[in-house]
């Protein structure tokens, strides 16, 4: 270890030997101490150790680590102090990307790493650094930097990776249109995908058109139903993405959030990236159904999943063909028929055991076939699903479905 000669020794009339000595000592303790005085100097770990050397041998504060015997892997648990002194600043960096060196958090002892999360460190980039200053016994880390591994500072300070109020990934004038009976063209300005460990990356002009009777990057999910194209089913839709900055879309039964299945195990091959856009569903001839999207607000063609209903209990209205699992709320219009005269009400709920979102009334009119219409929204608080009930069996209620949103 190296010491700055003390106050009062270059003074006086020292020999020859005795000043060259001090300046010596100086320019060990300037090469020990400051950070960059050398070039960099590897260390190779050894049973979970490196000694960093003195200012007469090597220094400049950067160190390269190495793995023992060039492992694929290496855990450093304490940095030796023999040639430090207490304040001493030094910054670590890994010394090749194959070999992949961890710094071990509190290891224990005299030398052990005390991190400034708490947590293990992995070097996975060759311009990644770490620096620490001795504490006494511990060496305590300043700062660090990820350089090219971005996505380390992710993980570090711990960032939501998707927003919890919107299933939608964050975009910027998302649009979906059906173009054909096999065709949707779906463009964004910007959208944010996120990777398998919930790391976010922003991916700029989305545009691009998706084929349905094709699979793979632009097409659907290949491993869905053996490869084939299924009849009246919900394709969820994705933007997805390489870390060069390639940018497609992709189709597939499953992956959307809730599902149960990972999207990462179904992406294309050399796709890291992904994240949810909406779903297309293709009717009985495997022909997709006409629709428009903008953001998250999708307008469909008019169909009635209820038609002349009458039903005085709560009563179920399936929505599976008009809007997707993931759907929030749906968009519909309601109509009510009277065959007799007096009052004519219709309620929506929720579920058959949910809660009231509409009471649809009408006064009973001057005679028969008295008829009210009502345009309104309403959650869909178990997926694909509303209730209904009218007042009398003499009333019928039919529902057209208008659109929906995420």
């Amino acid at each position: 270890m190296s010491t700055i000669p003390s106050t009062g020794q270059l003074g006086g009339t020292p020999t020859n030997a005795q000043f060259q000595g001090y300046i010596e000592d100086f320019r060990d303790f300037v090469v020990e101490s400051v950070l960059g005085a050398s070039a960099r100097h590897e260390l190779t770990i050894a049973s979970g150790a490196v000694t960093p050397p003195d200012g007469a041998t090597a220094g400049g504060g950067i160190f390269k680590l190495d793995t023992e015997g060039n492992a694929a892997t290496d855990t450093l648990d304490t940095i030796a102090q023999t040639n430090t002194h207490d304040g001493q600043i030094l910054i670590l960096m890994a010394e090749n990307v194959g070999r992949v060196v961890t710094l071990n958090h509190a290891a224990g002892g005299a030398g052990q790493m005390l991190l400034s999360d708490s947590t293990d460190y992995v070097f996975a980039s060759l311009s990644a650094w770490v620096a620490f200053r001795r504490d006494g016994t511990d060496w305590v880390e300043l700062c660090r930097s990820y350089a090219g591994g971005d996505y380390g500072w992710h993980d570090h300070l711990q960032i939501a990776s998707v927003p919890a109020h919107n299933i939608l990934c964050p975009h910027q004038r998302l649009v979906i249109n059906y173009a054909t009976a096999a065709t949707l063209t779906i463009t964004a300005d910007a959208v944010v995908l996120a990777d398998a460990s919930g790391r976010l990356k922003r991916f700029s002009s989305l545009s691009e058109t998706l084929t349905l009777s094709s699979t793979g990057a632009n097409g659907r999910d290949v491993v869905d139903n053996a490869g084939a194209e299924q009849a009246n089913a919900w394709y969820h839709l994705f933007a997805i993405g390489r870390t060069d900055g390639t940018l497609d879309v992709f189709a597939s039964q499953v992956g959307f959030p809730g599902s149960g299945t990972s999207i990462y195990t179904r992406l294309p091959s050399g796709y890291t990236w992904a994240g949810y856009l909406g779903a297309a569903r293709n009717d009985g001839s495997s022909n997709l159904v006409s629709f428009g999207q903008r953001g998250g607000r999708v307008v469909i063609s008019t169909a009635a999943p209820l038609v002349s209903g009458t039903a005085t209990a709560l009563t179920s209205i399936d929505l599976s063909s008009r809007v997707p699992v993931t759907a929030q709320a749906i968009r519909y219009d309601l109509y009510i028929l009277g065959s007799t005269t007096g009052d004519k009400s219709c309620a929506i709920y929720t579920s058959t055991t949910g809660y009231l979102v509409g009471q649809y009334l009408g006064d009973s009119g001057s005679g028969s076939n008295v008829d009210f219409r009502w345009t309104d929204t309403a959650p869909l608080l178990v997926a694909q699903t509303l209730a209904y009930q009218v007042n009398a069996a003499t009333t019928a209620a039919t529902m057209t479905t208008l659109g929906y949103e995420f």
